[in-house]
């Protein structure tokens, strides 16, 4: 299959390897894997599909870092997307975070997932099952210190803005 690859060309390079990756994460030949899915994440990085088999990867490889690299690149990517409407493009960042949320969790890196809790809260403020889910993850996983102190200096800093633009003078 690999020398099949190797003589693709076009979209069937990328439906090629899109397939082979899938092929070497069964049989665990995760760093062959992962060249391909990495090739294919640089050549269309909004692709959340290929996100999510290089997401299953770099959590089998341990590689918070990688992770949160390309996570970052797909969601700058698609916030570029012309095509599609804001709000569509939010809820595929969100449910993205989700599972971002999930895999730092399973790589035991506590402080990325609630930066996406963070994240998630932020982006809807109104709905008070985020802020419950972050507070059960917080009190099961830890990182309540991030959170508290995120939200304490965010309403520090939305304090002092009021003030100035009110006029008003405070220590905050």
């Amino acid at each position: 299959m690999q020398n099949g690859f190797a003589k693709s060309k076009g979209d069937y390079r990328f439906a090629f390897a899109s397939r082979l990756a899938k092929r070497l994460i069964l049989v665990d030949r995760l760093t062959e894997a992962e060249k391909f899915l990495t090739e294919l994440h640089q050549k269309n990085p909004a692709d959340r599909e290929i996100f999510h088999e290089l997401t299953s990867v770099y959590v089998r490889q341990d590689k918070a870092e990688n992770l949160r690299e390309k996570f970052a690149e797909t969601v700058l990517a698609l916030k570029s997307q012309t095509e599609l409407e804001p709000k569509e493009i939010n809820a595929q960042i969100a449910a993205m975070r989700e599972q971002m949320i999930r895999a730092f969790t399973q790589l035991k890196d506590h402080r990325s997932a609630v930066e996406q809790h963070i994240e998630i809260i932020n982006r809807q403020p109104d709905e008070d099952e985020n802020v419950d889910a972050a507070i059960r993850y917080v009190k099961h996983y830890g990182g309540g210190d991030l959170l508290l102190n995120y939200y304490q200096k965010t309403c520090r800093r939305s304090l002092q803005k009021l003030s100035l633009e009110c006029g008003f003078s405070a220590d905050f």
